[in-house]
């Protein structure tokens, strides 16, 4: 079941000015969950046919742990399946996890056609450039197309 809420979204760093009344609608799909005697949420949940959560993890509230808009909360670890890193057409699974190091969150991500090299940085656009990175290779030595993304 879904429903379809309006939801008032300002422009971040624009110069466009929001007419008065606008707003912007989104298809919303509801998602089943089960609430643990500790409070936690009970994993995995799927969100979709790609990402599945294993693990929220635990909200820290260092400045390094979260941005104006996203929050790295330490152990948060999930299941994302995307276009292979190593064979056009297939997908793969990649293990998506947050962890400390140093006093600041540390990304990593691994591809489970490959689980002994794990992709490690401070950022996670960067991984996932990294992995853009790598099925623009496949993609491009095929048929010339080059695939993008978007995000933090």
């Amino acid at each position: 079941m879904s429903e379809t809420y309006k939801i008032d979204k300002s422009p971040k760093k624009s110069n466009k000015v929001k007419k008065e009344g606008e707003s912007k609608t989104y298809k919303v799909t509801p998602v089943k969950y089960e609430m643990l005697s500790d409070g936690k949420i009970k994993c995995p949940i799927f969100f979709g046919l790609n990402l599945k959560v294993l693990d929220f993890g635990t909200i820290d509230t260092r400045p390094e742990f979260h941005s104006h808009s996203n929050i790295y909360p330490i152990g948060f670890k999930s299941i994302r399946t995307a276009q292979s890193i190593y064979t056009l057409g297939d997908r793969a699974d990649f293990v998506n996890e947050i962890y400390e190091e140093n006093g600041k969150p540390m990304f990593k991500t691994t591809c489970m056609e490959d689980p002994d090299n794990p992709i490690i940085k401070d950022n996670c656009s960067g991984i996932w450039c990294e992995i853009i990175k790598r099925v623009n290779e496949v993609t491009k030595a095929r048929c010339g197309d080059k695939i993008s993304i978007s995000g933090p």
